[in-house]
């Protein structure tokens, strides 16, 4: 292996320990992610004058791991138990995925023809409005776009997410207070609180659950090989790959396996840095107008249209918040914007909500893109 292969491996799996203990004891650093952190970190060493990533290993990690942390980031989904969330909570889920799917959808056909690949934009930040950046990878490997297409678009929601979540963290609380009812504290409780992704884990539990992931991902892939129309096979797998999950999730051994969804987080930040390696300033630069303005147009109107259907439907301003940034951000923001609730009861209702966006967004992605074209 060429001296530089192994300089992309270790970063790979190294520097998303290094995002995490950055994380764990700044906290500045930790309203930013961890996941954002190792995809600038990966966009940085990429663009050091005399670097360049050997992508005959920095692909094959990208794909393996985002194949890798979809099911593993599932598991732990309690379908059960969250539809047995208080009405509201629910609800707030459909809409705030309806929101998305009708913004995407109405902006697909007003860009097509002057964005390029516009209907699988439209798809992919559907996937990754409703769920995260695995799902956003997942439908740019199944609509089979160039890589820059998903490193330009990914790299425009990473500008644009880090202000809505900015939003969030500060005045967006006093200014949807205004017009949303308030958070019923009579109703204590939002759901199950056994929800614990940090509790400990042993090496077997964590062998287990990788074991059980890559079983998902082999059976995909055989779907993909063997069975499906080539110009839908990609798409067929990440399905076939997503719905084998919900299913492992529904059996309690599974569900309950201790560290999962932890390692599904460190697998999804190895792909976040391996991803950003592959981008090229310079043709983000040339080719990343379009897709800046693509994506505010669809993270704003989403937003918008979001919290206007739930307060039409009287969901109140914690429930809202917290749904909103489920889907639009991922369950690993919940936590912070919970804090700046002051509200604890609506972490169960984020996170729920968060791995429901990722058990959905491919669906709902696929389906936005085969509207569209």
């Amino acid at each position: 292996m060429p001296l530089s292969a192994a300089i992309d491996v270790i970063l790979d799996f190294g520097f998303p320990a290094v995002a995490l203990l950055l994380v764990s004891r700044f906290a500045a650093i930790r309203t930013l992610g961890a996941g954002t952190l190792c995809y600038l970190g990966g966009m940085i060493y990429a663009n050091l004058p005399g670097v360049t990533p050997h992508m005959p290993v920095v692909e094959p990690i990208a794909f393996a791991t985002m194949s890798l942390s979809i099911p593993l980031l599932l598991f732990s989904v309690d379908v059960v138990a969250w539809t047995r969330l208080a009405r509201t909570a629910v609800l707030a889920f459909v809409l705030a995925c309806g929101a998305v799917v009708v913004c995407n959808l109405v902006l697909g056909r007003l860009f097509d023809g002057n964005v390029p690949y516009a209907p699988e934009l439209a798809g992919m930040l559907t996937g990754v409005y409703i769920g995260g950046t695995p799902n956003m990878a997942a439908l740019a490997g199944a609509f089979k776009v160039p890589p820059e297409v998903f490193v330009n678009c990914n790299a425009a929601d990473l500008v644009w997410s880090a202000f809505f979540m900015l939003f969030m963290l500060t005045i967006g609380p006093r200014v949807l207070a205004r017009f949303m009812r308030p958070y019923p504290k009579a109703v204590v409780g939002s759901g199950p609180s056994e929800w614990q992704p940090d509790r400990p884990a042993t090496i077997k539990q964590r062998v287990a659950g990788i074991g059980l992931s890559v079983a998902c991902s082999v059976v995909g892939g055989a779907v993909y090989a063997l069975l499906a129309p080539s110009e839908f096979a990609m798409a067929v797998a990440i399905l076939v790959i997503t719905t084998l999950a919900v299913l492992a999730s529904m059996v309690p051994r599974v569900r309950t396996l201790a560290g999962t969804y932890t390692s599904g987080q460190y697998l999804l930040f190895v792909f976040c840095f391996s991803a950003g390696s592959m981008a090229d300033i310079g043709k983000l630069l040339q080719t990343g107008p379009a897709f800046l303005l693509f994506t505010l147009a669809s993270i704003s109107s989403i937003a918008v249209l979001q919290f206007a259907v739930m307060k039409v439907f009287g969901i109140d301003r914690d429930t809202a918040i917290v749904t909103s940034v489920a889907t639009i951000m991922s369950p690993a923001f919940i936590a912070p914007v919970a804090d700046r609730l002051e509200n604890r009861d609506v972490l169960f209702t984020g996170i729920a909500s968060g791995l429901m966006g990722y058990a959905v967004g491919n669906y709902l992605g696929i389906a936005v893109e085969w509207v569209l074209r």
